[in-house]
């Protein structure tokens, strides 16, 4: 925007009058957090909390959270209070929320705070006590232990905790208390001809200082409360197991003196695992995560014998999904193809009598994301093996989707995978019926690529990678091929994070610019 003269005229300089300050934050940007900015904390307004230090990251305290803070008692006028907070002053101490550990004032003010942030808490003298402010579960179950509100509540604090109703009318007698011992004052004072003005007189107050040093969350994964889990490590990967799916994970009872975790290897929903209840917390974890789940007698009887909750270190290392791949009627695939359509969903329009399946199950996944669909037309560059014995030859095949070069079982196989993913599929007969399509002019061929140095690659690609974990019986090596059973490693491309995907290649090979070109 330019900028006037004296005279009216514009100047060729820049206008600076619509440069914002340093801490303007804009309509469509959260706010931000800056030292001496002050928080209400409860819904009546009593509790206050001043920004000293700003913390970092997005993650606050919630129900059940454990938490490590630290304490320095600065003020507690109330003399006929009990004063648990006498012993807490600078003190580092391990809580959870929720349970009554901590001054009713400072989880007030700890619900609100992130990690690394320090704050001055300010509330009633009757707010010291240890006490857990009404929310969630606690909230819902207790008919009538809301305190009555002598006005409507303001807007930004309809979201705010709740003190118990006991603890808030003390506050407000002390309260009262106070304003009639202010107005007998300044009736006094207005008696007295000459005399000094009165005193100010406030209500009790209690202060602290307050850091929240670490968080740990806790995620309640069942209605009852009967399975929850504290995450040590996060897992490095956005998916999460189904029913059905096999799981390798180690497992160790924190309440025993055993050392060494038991590893297991076991099917979602059909295999028997250690503890019922720990069917939930699996189904809740990612690849690599860590976590220690409590599990109470409600979700597991055997629970009762640990006086009814059992602690167990849990670590998923490894799961593969195990799906059915729909393998579209002949008649589906050329209305497909016609139409330019999504081979992997093509099968919806038919009735499910004439429609087959394939078994898959993921020997390592692919990308994070499935950023492409495989349509037809649709080039695609495939490494398979056909059977489950490990002694298969593996084959590189490139062929365009949807002229009937392949059969359509092998067709719908690839369109249900990601790139850069191998999965062992199994075809029943009714799937292998029928040729291909007929050969016709303008047809790509089907290429069949030689390329030594890609042998080794393609070989562990297909293979059973993890040596701990222990086959399904679908992917049992036989001595000989079995009929319609086949691995299939999908548009294998280098990438620098194949290690974090499952894939064990030593030596990462580049494809040559001409592959197209090469072979039959």
């Amino acid at each position: 925007m330019a900028a006037k003269a004296d005279n009216g005229e514009e100047s060729d300089g820049l206008s600076t009058s619509s440069e914002p300050p340093l801490d303007w934050n804009s309509d469509d940007e959260p706010p931000q957090d800056q030292e001496g900015d002050e928080h209400t904390c409860s819904r009546d307004g009593a509790v206050k909390r001043t920004i000293c230090k700003v913390g970092r990251g997005l993650e606050r305290p919630g129900q059940y959270d454990f938490v490590r803070v630290r304490v320095e008692v600065l003020q507690l006028d109330s003399e006929d209070t009990v004063q648990p907070t006498a012993q807490l002053s600078a003190k580092v101490l391990n809580v959870q929320m929720g349970q009554d550990q901590l001054p009713l004032a400072v989880e007030f003010a700890v619900k609100s705070m992130r990690v690394g942030e320090i704050a001055e808490v300010r509330g009633p003298a009757a707010y010291s006590v240890k006490a857990s402010p009404l929310t969630g579960r606690r909230l819902r179950s207790q008919a009538g232990v809301l305190p009555k509100q002598a006005s409507k509540v303001p807007r930004s604090w309809r979201f705010t905790p709740v003190a118990p109703q006991a603890i808030a009318l003390k506050a407000k007698a002390d309260l009262d208390k106070t304003n009639k011992a202010r107005a007998a004052e300044v009736a006094n004072a207005a008696q007295r001809a000459g005399g000094s003005p009165p005193a100010s007189i406030m209500p009790p107050m209690y202060r602290a200082k307050v850091e929240l040093l670490e968080l740990q969350c806790v995620h309640i994964l069942t209605e009852d409360q009967s399975v929850s889990k504290r995450l040590v490590q996060a897992g490095r990967s956005r998916r999460q197991p189904r029913l059905d799916d096999v799981v390798t994970f180690s497992l160790k009872d924190t309440g025993t003196e055993e050392e060494t975790p038991t590893r297991y290897s076991l099917r979602l929903g059909e295999d028997k695992l250690p503890y019922p209840g720990l069917r939930h917390v699996l189904l809740s974890m990612k690849e690599g995560e860590r976590c220690i789940a409590c599990l109470s007698s409600v979700a597991d009887r055997d629970c009762a014998e640990h006086g009814g909750v059992v602690e167990l270190d849990v670590t998923l290392h490894r799961w593969r999904r195990r799906d059915l791949v729909p393998v579209p009627p002949i008649a589906d695939l050329a209305e497909s193809a016609m139409a330019g359509g999504d081979l992997h969903t093509s099968s919806s329009s038919s009735s499910s009598s004439s429609v087959t399946y394939l078994r898959k199950i993921e020997i390592h996944p692919g990308a994070e994301r499935r950023d492409h669909d495989i349509e037809a037309g649709s080039l695609v560059l495939v490494g398979l093996a056909p059977g489950c014995a490990q002694h298969s030859a593996p084959m590189l095949l490139s062929w365009r989707v949807g002229e009937g070069t392949v059969p359509r079982y092998l067709e719908a196989a690839v369109a249900s995978m990601r790139l850069a993913e191998g999965s062992f599929f199994e075809a029943p007969a009714a799937a292998r019926a029928g040729p291909p399509g007929p050969s016709y002019d303008g047809q790509t061929p089907l290429r069949k690529l030689h390329i030594a140095d890609l042998e080794p690659l393609l070989t562990k690609l297909l293979a059973w990678s993890d040596a701990n974990e222990t086959r399904p019986d679908d992917m049992t090596a036989n001595t000989e091929d079995s009929p319609g059973k086949l691995r299939v490693a999908h548009g294998y491309a280098n990438d620098a994070n194949d290690a974090k995907r499952g894939s064990h290649h030593e030596q990462p090979y580049q494809l040559p610019a001409d592959w197209a070109a090469i072979g039959e």
